[in-house]
Protein backbone atom coordinates (compact mmCIF):
# COMPACT_ATOMS: atom_id res chain seq x y z
CA UNK A 1 0.00 0.00 0.00
CA UNK A 2 1.01 3.11 -0.83
CA UNK A 3 2.03 5.99 1.72
CA UNK A 4 -0.78 8.08 0.49
CA UNK A 5 -2.95 4.76 1.55
CA UNK A 6 -1.76 4.20 4.62
CA UNK A 7 -2.46 8.04 5.31
CA UNK A 8 -6.02 7.84 4.26
CA UNK A 9 -6.43 4.59 6.56
CA UNK A 10 -4.64 5.78 9.28
CA UNK A 11 -6.80 9.24 9.39
CA UNK A 12 -10.29 7.04 8.51
CA UNK A 13 -9.72 4.41 11.30
CA UNK A 14 -9.20 7.27 13.66
CA UNK A 15 -11.66 9.86 12.80
CA UNK A 16 -13.96 6.86 12.11
CA UNK A 17 -16.54 8.17 9.83
CA UNK A 18 -19.26 5.41 11.06
CA UNK A 19 -19.08 5.60 14.60
CA UNK A 20 -19.49 9.81 13.67
CA UNK A 21 -22.54 8.73 11.77
CA UNK A 22 -23.91 6.64 14.35
CA UNK A 23 -23.62 9.08 17.07
CA UNK A 24 -25.55 12.05 15.17
CA UNK A 25 -28.42 9.40 13.61
CA UNK A 26 -28.68 8.86 18.00
CA UNK A 27 -28.93 12.26 18.53
CA UNK A 28 -31.22 13.63 15.77
CA UNK A 29 -33.31 11.53 15.43
CA UNK A 30 -33.44 11.80 11.85
CA UNK A 31 -31.49 13.47 8.94
CA UNK A 32 -28.32 15.76 9.53
CA UNK A 33 -29.31 19.08 8.33
CA UNK A 34 -26.57 20.48 5.57
CA UNK A 35 -25.87 24.13 7.55
CA UNK A 36 -24.60 22.05 10.58
CA UNK A 37 -22.24 19.26 8.13
CA UNK A 38 -21.02 22.32 6.21
CA UNK A 39 -19.92 24.07 9.45
CA UNK A 40 -18.47 20.42 11.17
CA UNK A 41 -17.24 19.46 7.59
CA UNK A 42 -15.17 23.71 7.86
CA UNK A 43 -14.32 23.43 11.57
CA UNK A 44 -12.78 19.75 11.40
CA UNK A 45 -10.85 20.15 8.15
CA UNK A 46 -9.92 23.46 9.93
CA UNK A 47 -8.68 21.85 13.15
CA UNK A 48 -6.64 19.65 11.64
CA UNK A 49 -5.35 20.63 9.14
CA UNK A 50 -3.92 23.78 11.79
CA UNK A 51 -2.53 20.63 13.63
CA UNK A 52 -0.99 19.23 10.71
CA UNK A 53 0.84 22.22 10.11
CA UNK A 54 1.75 22.87 13.85
CA UNK A 55 3.12 19.17 14.32
CA UNK A 56 6.93 19.95 13.71
CA UNK A 57 6.84 23.07 16.08
CA UNK A 58 4.30 21.04 18.53
CA UNK A 59 6.93 18.07 19.27
CA UNK A 60 9.70 20.70 19.02
CA UNK A 61 8.15 22.36 22.30
CA UNK A 62 7.02 19.41 23.82
CA UNK A 63 11.06 18.28 23.12
CA UNK A 64 9.54 14.67 21.73
CA UNK A 65 11.31 13.09 18.91
CA UNK A 66 8.21 11.48 15.79
CA UNK A 67 9.26 8.26 17.01
CA UNK A 68 8.22 9.13 20.27
CA UNK A 69 5.44 10.90 19.96
CA UNK A 70 4.27 7.78 17.68
CA UNK A 71 3.75 5.72 21.00
CA UNK A 72 1.45 8.04 22.67
CA UNK A 73 -0.59 8.65 19.22
CA UNK A 74 -0.78 4.68 19.62
CA UNK A 75 -2.33 4.71 22.95
CA UNK A 76 -4.37 7.88 22.19
CA UNK A 77 -6.20 6.14 19.57
CA UNK A 78 -6.10 2.19 21.40
CA UNK A 79 -8.25 4.17 24.42
CA UNK A 80 -10.49 5.84 22.22
CA UNK A 81 -11.04 2.27 20.16
CA UNK A 82 -11.79 0.68 23.62
CA UNK A 83 -14.02 3.19 24.75
CA UNK A 84 -15.55 2.48 21.52
CA UNK A 85 -16.16 -1.18 21.86
CA UNK A 86 -17.22 -1.18 25.52
CA UNK A 87 -19.52 1.63 25.53
CA UNK A 88 -20.58 2.11 21.82
CA UNK A 89 -21.42 5.56 20.33
CA UNK A 90 -20.69 8.71 22.25
CA UNK A 91 -24.00 10.53 23.00
CA UNK A 92 -24.05 14.48 22.48
CA UNK A 93 -27.17 16.92 22.88
CA UNK A 94 -27.55 18.44 19.01
CA UNK A 95 -29.25 21.40 18.48
CA UNK A 96 -31.08 22.40 15.18
CA UNK A 97 -28.96 25.38 14.16
CA UNK A 98 -25.33 25.69 12.99
CA UNK A 99 -23.70 25.41 16.32
CA UNK A 100 -24.55 21.70 16.41
CA UNK A 101 -21.43 21.75 13.51
CA UNK A 102 -19.28 23.05 15.85
CA UNK A 103 -20.03 21.01 19.18
CA UNK A 104 -20.31 17.49 18.92
CA UNK A 105 -19.53 17.26 15.20
CA UNK A 106 -16.45 19.11 13.95
CA UNK A 107 -15.16 18.87 18.09
CA UNK A 108 -15.22 16.20 19.27
CA UNK A 109 -16.69 13.96 16.69
CA UNK A 110 -14.50 14.82 13.31
CA UNK A 111 -11.80 16.47 15.26
CA UNK A 112 -11.37 13.69 18.37
CA UNK A 113 -8.37 13.29 19.86
CA UNK A 114 -7.21 10.20 18.15
CA UNK A 115 -7.76 12.06 14.62
CA UNK A 116 -5.37 15.20 16.19
CA UNK A 117 -3.00 12.19 17.25
CA UNK A 118 -2.93 10.83 13.59
CA UNK A 119 -2.41 13.50 11.98
CA UNK A 120 0.38 14.87 14.01
CA UNK A 121 2.35 11.67 14.09
CA UNK A 122 1.86 11.30 10.18
CA UNK A 123 2.18 15.04 9.11
CA UNK A 124 5.69 14.75 11.94
CA UNK A 125 6.42 11.47 9.00
CA UNK A 126 5.67 11.94 6.09
CA UNK A 127 4.94 15.87 5.58
CA UNK A 128 1.83 18.04 5.47
CA UNK A 129 1.07 17.50 2.02
CA UNK A 130 -0.14 14.28 2.10
CA UNK A 131 -1.54 14.55 5.57
CA UNK A 132 -3.60 17.29 4.22
CA UNK A 133 -4.93 15.31 1.10
CA UNK A 134 -6.17 12.68 3.29
CA UNK A 135 -7.59 14.71 5.64
CA UNK A 136 -9.75 16.64 2.97
CA UNK A 137 -10.61 13.41 1.52
CA UNK A 138 -11.76 11.71 5.13
CA UNK A 139 -13.87 14.44 6.59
Amino acid sequence: MSGLGITILLIFASINPPAVLATVNRAEKGRLQLVPAAVAFLAGAALLLAATFAAEAFLDALQLEPETFRISAGIVMAVTGVAFILFGPFSFPMEQDWKSGLFPLAFPLLASPAAFAAVLTRSADKGEPQVVLATLIVV
